[in-house]
């Protein structure tokens, strides 16, 4: 894996992360909303590693 993926990699679970971390706030500790946004965060990485 060269620089350029690693960074952009990085780049993407900083955003999941602050993503994850806004939804927990809003939404407290709905299991439902929590799972939801970890499936989303998960395919929207392996979509963004195959585009990449």
């Amino acid at each position: 894996m060269d620089q350029t993926t690693c960074t952009r990699t990085q780049t993407i679970r900083k955003a999941i992360d602050r993503r994850s971390r806004y939804g927990m706030k809003r939404f407290g500790k709905a299991d439902a909303t929590r799972t939801q946004s970890v499936a989303y965060g998960l395919s929207f990485r392996a979509y963004a590693i195959a585009a990449g």
